[in-house]
Formats: structure tokens, C-alpha cells, sequence
């Protein structure tokens, strides 16, 4: 935060959900932007999430009234969503910029098959996946981009109210990065799992001359399922 802006005390509370579990999870087939579609256990997770914001919201906690569903338009993304909507009574608005990765290439593939055929580039990304662009993909940079666009947007719309925001992997990473101050790409330690909601807290920024400037972040808690965390996006 620049030395000369003010946090304003007004914040935006963000639930940000990770979809539910997917047939390709379970493959370990690498998803990105393919509209891979939720299996038994992941609808299950979506309700079992839906569940929960119900009777967290009926209880009144926390303070902030929840006003609004986002998601990814992906269909993993969007049926997870829905499934918190019917339950919430709020209607899901999709937007693009929350999508996962575009993996190029990799999408629907096995990492065997990757390192198979780019083993040079999985070599990179492996090392350097803040760097490295999957074949015809995008860089985890242009990820991070789109999402802070899209998440800076929400923010400002929703000064002092809670939301929900349903999206993917990489997208939650890059969130919790902005709260943890962590490096390009932290990975597993900051990864979640599916059915998995992370809570923050997003302070808008107030320049001395009263421009809006970017949103500080801080991470209130995280819940959700209890299977193991893996990195397959």
C-alpha cells in the first residue's frame, strides 16, 4: 500500500468458493477453460456449501448483509452457484474474468501425457509457472490481471456488504496472494480444495486527494470440505 493512501472503513466481504468436484478431477486431467461438468461427489459439495451460506446467512453472521452471487461461466463454476442461489434466493451474475487458466494445449490432458509431449515446457513450468505460457494458454500473470480486475469491480460495488464468488483454483490462489503477500505463484500452500470457501475481507483504498486506489486485503478464515488439496487446474 502506498505510504500516502488511506484505507477506508467500509470493506467488501468476499466468500470465494472453489467449484465442486469434476470427473476430470477425479482423472487428474488438467481443466483450465474446458467446461469440464460437476460428478456425484461435486454436486453433493455444492449442496453441501449451499447448506452452509443458508444457514450462515439465516443466522445473520456475518453483520453484512449478502447481496450478490458471482461466478466463473464456466459450467462447474456456474452450477456450483446455482446450487447456493436456490438455497440463498439471489441470483448468480457471471463474469468471464473469473474463469480458471486457459491451459492452451494441456486442456483435458494427463501430466504424464503433458511431460510426455512438452517436457521442455513442463521442465519451465515447473520451475517458473508464474512465467511459463501452457501452449496456446495464458501466462498465470494474465490470470492474475483479469481476476484483480474482476474482483476490484466487485469491491467497489459492494462497499459494505458481503458477497459470494464461485470460482477456480488459480483464480482463489491469486486472492489469497493479495492477503498473504506471497510471491508470484505460492502453490500448494495457499491451493484449496473443491467445495472449499476462502473469507476476505477487501478494505478500499482512499488516496489523499480521494482517488479510489486498489483494495488491501486481508483473510478472515476458510472452510468447506475435508478431502485432500491438489494442484490438477
Amino acid at each position: 500500500m502506498n505510504k500516502e493512501q488511506k484505507v477506508s472503513t467500509e470493506a467488501t466481504e468476499f466468500y470465494l468458493v472453489r467449484h465442486g468436484r469434476t470427473y476430470w478431477n477425479d482423472e487428474g486431467r488438467w481443466q483450465g477453460q474446458a467446461d469440464a461438468i460437476l460428478n456425484e461427489t461435486g454436486r453433493l459439495q455444492a449442496e453441501a456449501v449451499a447448506g452452509a451460506f443458508a444457514e450462515t446467512f439465516a443466522e445473520g453472521e456475518p453483520a453484512q448483509n449478502l447481496t450478490a452471487i458471482y461466478s466463473s461461466d464456466l459450467k462447474r463454476a456456474v452450477d456450483t452457484a446455482e446450487a447456493i442461489a436456490r438455497r440463498v434466493g439471489i441470483p448468480v451474475q457471471t463474469d468471464p474474468r473469473l474463469r480458471e487458466i486457459n491451459l492452451g494445449e494441456w486442456q483435458g490432458l494427463l501430466s504424464a501425457e503433458l511431460h510426455r509431449r512438452w517436457p521442455e515446457t513442463m521442465a519451465r513450468w515447473e520451475a517458473d509457472a508464474a512465467r511459463t505460457r501452457p501452449p496456446k494458454g495464458e501466462t498465470l500473470a494474465e490470470v492474475a490481471a483479469r481476476v484483480h480486475a474482476a474482483m476490484h469491480d466487485i469491491a467497489r460495488q459492494h462497499l459494505g456488504e458481503c458477497v459470494i464468488v464461485v470460482s477456480h483454483q488459480i483464480p482463489i490462489i491469486i486472492a489469497r496472494q493479495w492477503a498473504h503477500s506471497a510471491p508470484d505463484f505460492p502453490g500448494r500452500e495457499l491451493a484449496v480444495r473443491n467445495g472449499t470457501w476462502v473469507h476476505l475481507r477487501s478494505h478500499m483504498g482512499e488516496s489523499v486527494g480521494g482517488n479510489i486506489a486498489a483494495p488491501v486485503w486481508e483473510e478472515v478464515g476458510i472452510g468447506g470440505t475435508s478431502e485432500d488439496v491438489t494442484l490438477v487446474l
